[in-house]
């Protein structure tokens, strides 16, 4: 249970810094867990078109016995297509993170709610307070991380809810996945230069004690 927060007064802002250090390796970390997946299927694809080719080709088996084979190397094509697909998602995540640069901060709050910045493709964006149910520190795999928790009937096209992204058919699928999910934005407290406590603080002195880290 963390303490209550101290009574002080009403600043118009609270920012919590962010790590550039751990953001810079942890962009470099998911490009290449992306690459390796992307070579992966590729190869996986190629493999299964070659090997019944060879069959035919190379070992002289009859086209009656390798048939199921042939037919198996569309399943291989469309892992070569997948693949490539995960290619260009690399090319086009990287450009897109060169493009923005590093987030100043990774939470910002403020009378007009709670500014953001995600290491994913989406955001920054800003969530009005009305917009938040909760916030909870999640632990999964031995990490922490900080998740806000969506207020019920909350969408991306809420009043107050700004998404700072392009409006591409893509994008706007993404945004609405985002907000389809009950908890959103799990920033990793190793990444956050503020210990939770004063960040819970800040939550309750914003919100009038309504919302506190659990």
């Amino acid at each position: 249970m963390l303490p209550e927060p101290e009574v002080e007064p009403q600043s118009s802002e609270y920012a919590v810094e962010i790590d550039h250090a751990w953001l810079v390796r942890s962009r470099a970390t998911i490009l290449r867990a992306h690459r390796v997946g992307a070579w992966v299927t590729v190869s996986g694809g190629v493999l299964i078109v070659v090997l019944p080719l060879v069959a035919v080709f190379g070992l002289g088996l009859p086209f009656a016995t390798v048939y199921p084979l042939l037919l198996s190397s569309v399943s291989g094509a469309l892992l070569i297509v997948a693949g490539r697909s995960q290619f260009l998602e690399v090319r086009r995540r990287r450009a897109t993170w060169e493009a923005s640069g590093l987030p100043p901060v990774a939470i910002r709050m403020s009378a007009e709610g709670v500014w953001c910045a995600t290491n994913s493709l989406l955001g920054p964006f800003l969530v009005p307070w009305s917009a938040l149910a909760g916030v909870r520190v999640v632990r999964r795999f031995g990490r922490a991380a900080l998740v806000l928790d969506l207020a019920a009937g909350v969408t991306a096209t809420s009043p107050g809810v700004v998404v700072e992204l392009p409006t591409g058919a893509r994008e706007r699928r993404a945004k609405a996945r985002m907000f389809r999910a009950k908890g959103m934005l799990g920033i990793p407290e190793e990444a956050l230069r503020s210990p939770i406590s004063d960040i819970d603080q800040a939550f309750a002195r914003f919100t009038e004690g309504r919302l506190r880290v659990r």
